[in-house]
């Protein structure tokens, strides 16, 4: 079997973001057909990362587990509302990943990421004007799709029906659209990328009015009721699909 890291999605798509170059190794999965640059974290009790003959992956159990992941583009909300639910949440004794205050020094940023995201019960995802200018932000919410855990929108300053593009001239339609002719990403990738930005206006959320105080507590409420089902019917994440479709 092919060693295989699932957690280290973000370095797939874009193999230059991984920051520790003696960590990283190149594979040839037998079910992708296609090389695949991995970054490779430190095995417990030498249990790898494996490709199992029914094309899962099954990571091993050092992985931090969060509560709640988020994301946000950074320019718009990162010292606003972001700060404001993490610190609330935090609050209530919940363990919260904000790449600010989760990620240490020397950590490989895009490694951290990848495993906090997938480790997560819940992921918030902060959806505002600019969102969609960031590549960053939309590789982290196809990987959050991919998890299979519930995630909370929290609209800032736009309208879930703004995501769907009909406007062929809206800013997120220029964003997707810049994406596309810049040449540093795969079609394929860019597309799916906007199916998650789309899937995200259909998932009940919230808009935020203003009202810093009623948007804490109804994220907080919808955080424990999640939780607390998840806790009474366990799901299982410890297995993500090998396809080409994480590679870019």
């Amino acid at each position: 079997m092919e060693i295989i890291n699932p957690l280290c999605l973000l370095t797939m798509y874009c193999p230059s973001l991984c920051l520790a170059p003696t960590s990283m190794h190149s594979y040839i999965n037998p079910k992708c057909s296609v090389p695949i640059a991995l970054c490779l974290p430190p095995m417990e009790n030498n249990q790898p990362y494996e490709c199992s003959e029914n094309n899962e992956c099954v990571h091993s159990s050092w992985v931090p587990n969060y509560d709640v992941f988020l994301n946000h583009r950074g320019k718009d909300v990162k010292e606003t509302v972001a700060s404001l639910i993490f610190h609330n949440l935090k609050n209530k004794g919940l363990k919260v990943f904000l790449d600010k205050n989760s990620i240490q020094v020397g950590s490989n940023i895009p490694q951290v990421i990848g495993d906090a995201i997938y480790s997560a019960s819940i992921h918030v995802v902060i959806i505002s004007a600019n969102y969609a200018e960031s590549s960053w932000c939309l590789k982290e919410l196809t990987l959050i799709f991919k998890t299979g855990a519930p995630i909370i929108p929290v609209f800032c300053g736009v309208e879930p029906s703004e995501l769907r593009m009909k406007d062929k001239d809206g800013v997120y339609a220029r964003a997707f659209q810049k994406h596309k002719q810049s040449g540093n990403f795969e079609p394929h990738a860019v597309e799916e990328w906007r199916k998650a930005f789309r899937e995200v206006s259909y998932i009940k959320g919230y808009i935020f009015t203003g009202d810093q105080g009623e948007l804490l507590e109804k994220i907080a409420t919808s955080v424990a009721e999640l939780i607390g089902r998840g806790k009474s019917q366990p799901k299982q994440k410890n297995k993500e699909t090998c396809d080409n479709s994480h590679i870019i």
